[in-house]
This record gives structure tokens, sequence and C-alpha cells, in this order.
């Protein structure tokens, strides 16, 4: 029998590349979604139940179905001049809303998409974190499975996210105003992503005894940014006439900047996943989707 799969933030990056996978080995999708979200990312794809975000729509659903598996992607950074409790909406009180709902109709699995930036970094960071806490704090019955990684990136990714936004403005040779870039950071490659949680849940054994769980998701190769930034520059000027226009040092670090990363996926890598992406091999990948989209 399938299992049901209700995805939050399903038209975002990873919402979208968790509905693909799942659709492909069989799952029941019911996707969550706004009044006005773009779908441009779910096209053509067969079967998808939506369900629009408004709190009627979503108790009455869960009043009706069963659901086997909650994974919840959506959130808010704040990018648009969204107000504070427009983004604390989104990462407190609908993930309090879905919780509250799984205990109540009995859902199994709970899986939360939490954040590595530190906790007093924005209003985004704090909202995560106080969320994560909420989660721990909770006895159940439904189990939560957590993951934590610090950078996906990919193919289709958000134009305003780093690596698309870096990826426009060499091509464009525009000046690009960076920090000194010596921060560490730990790029994962969403199909190796999507793969983490695919094999979580395959392999998630409810008779467990702990009510919260924690998967940390890293693709074993930490890098200084400055290495990662001159490396995509690296790789896009092979078959371009580009000029070096990215100024190291030009702005200052944010306050409570994160300069080092330290994840460890061995939890993972005893349920049987592994990197298959490595970061050139990834950087590669987008560079050709985003020449070949344009």
């Amino acid at each position: 029998m399938s299992k049901e799969i209700f995805i939050t933030g399903a038209t975002g990056f990873l919402g979208s590349s968790l509905v693909k996978k799942f659709l492909s080995e069989g799952y029941n999708i019911h996707a969550l979604i706004r009044r006005n979200s773009n779908r441009s990312r779910l096209i053509n794809l067969p079967n998808i139940n939506y369900i629009e975000s408004r709190e009627d729509n979503i108790k009455n659903f869960f009043k009706e179905n069963k659901i086997d598996i909650l994974i919840h992607t959506a959130c808010n950074y704040g990018r648009g001049n969204e107000d504070h409790k427009e983004i604390l909406n989104t990462n407190i009180n609908l993930g309090v809303e879905l919780i509250n709902l799984c205990d109540k109709f009995n859902v199994p699995l709970f899986i939360n998409t939490h954040s590595t930036l530190p906790r007093d970094l924005n209003i985004y960071s704090s909202s995560k974190h106080e969320f994560n806490d909420i989660l721990k704090k909770r006895k159940g019955p439904t189990k939560i499975l957590n993951f934590v990684f610090d950078h996906m990136y990919g193919p289709n990714d958000d134009e305003n996210k780093f690596v698309l936004f870096l990826i426009k403005k060499i091509l464009k040779n525009e000046n690009i105003q960076l920090t000194k870039c010596e921060q560490k950071r730990d790029f994962i490659y969403i199909d190796d992503l999507v793969e983490a949680y695919f094999i979580a849940v395959e392999n998630f054994d409810n008779s467990l005894p702990q009510i919260f769980y924690e998967h940390e998701v890293s693709s074993g190769e930490v890098i200084i940014l400055k290495d990662f930034v001159n490396e995509l520059f690296f790789q896009l000027s092979k078959n371009n006439n580009l000029k070096n226009n990215i100024n190291f040092g030009a702005i200052d670090y944010r306050k409570g900047e994160q300069m080092n990363i330290s994840l460890d996926s061995k939890s993972l890598h005893s349920i049987g996943w592994e990197v298959k992406t490595n970061l050139s091999c990834g950087i590669k990948k987008v560079i050709n989707f985003q020449i070949s989209s344009n």
C-alpha cells in the first residue's frame, strides 16, 4: 500500500525536489501551498493533491485523511521585506499547528527542516531555533525527525540564493562586493539532500522509544567560502570571456556571522546514505542548467 506524505513548502526548491522524489517512488503526495504560490517547479507532475494553506483547510484535511508522514520544509527567510509577524507565522505558528494536528490525528512521523545558522543572527534563524526548541520539549505521540544541514544548492534554486546570485553577476561581468569570505561552509547538492530524506523515511523505525531524533547532513567536504567563489568563477570562465570583478573584503561580515561549520552524518551513513555529487561536479551541473535555461 502506498504511503501518504504531506509536504509543506512544496513549491520551494527543497520541497519540490522532495515531491518529485517521493512521487517517483510511488508515494501519494499532499502538498501544502499558499494561494499565490508559483507552481512552475511542479509543472506536469501528476497526482498531486494541493491543499491551500488556510487554517480551516488544513484542519479539515487532517480530519478526513490518514497521513503517514509529514515533511515540513516551509519557511520564510525574510528576504522579501516581510515583517516579523509574517516570518514568525510561517516559521513557528504554522509548525506548531501542524505538529498539534499530527499528535491529534496520530500521524506517526513529523520531519522538520532546521537551520545551522546561529540563533541570534537574524529573525529567521531565531524563529527556526525557537520552533526546534518546541519540538524537543513536546511529548508526542508523533515522532520527530529533525534534519540539519548547512547550504543546499543545485539547478533551479531561487535566483536570490547565494550560488545563482553569483553566477548571474559573474556572467554579466558585474562588480561583486563580498566579505573576505573566510567562513567555512558545507555545501550539499540537492539530489544528495533529497536522497537523505528518502532513505531516512524508508528506514524509520516507529517502534523506537525516543520521540525526537536528528540527522545531520554533511557533504564531507567543508570549504572556505572564498575557495568556493573562486571555483565558481573558474568553471564559468572556461568557456566565457569573463572579467574577475570579485572584490573580497569590500563589505564587512554580518554581526554574529558563522565562521565555522561542523556536521556529522554518521547516523545517515549507518542506514546506507552516502554523498554522490562532489562540489566540482555539483557546480558544473548548476552552471550548465543556468546557461541552458537563459
